[in-house]
């Protein structure tokens, strides 16, 4: 029973380090902070996509995912840009 102690102040160590830890990774994911929110909304709404492709393409998981990336590229991106140079030059006539 006297090795009750020792075993309280490695866990309180160990939790004090995995604090540490955890603050200074938080700390250094910060500033992509906005990119990893977006490619979560991304994710959650295309997997139906890429699920549909997968199985019309006969499981093929890499296939689906790099027509998927295109799909993703031609109705998001695209419109997009194209959207953000309209709103330039507007701005550029005013």
């Amino acid at each position: 029973m006297k090795a009750m102690p020792i075993r309280r102040f490695e866990d309180g160590g160990f939790l004090l380090l995995l604090l540490v830890i955890t603050l200074a990774f938080a700390w250094l994911i910060t500033p992509f902070f906005g990119a990893i929110v977006w490619g979560v909304i991304v994710t959650i709404l295309f997997r139906p996509v890429y699920l549909r492709l997968e199985r019309a393409l006969g499981g093929r998981p890499n296939t689906a995912a790099a027509l998927s990336v295109l799909l993703i590229i031609a109705l998001v991106v695209v419109p997009a840009l194209l959207l953000g140079f309209s709103l330039v030059q507007e701005a550029a006539n005013l």
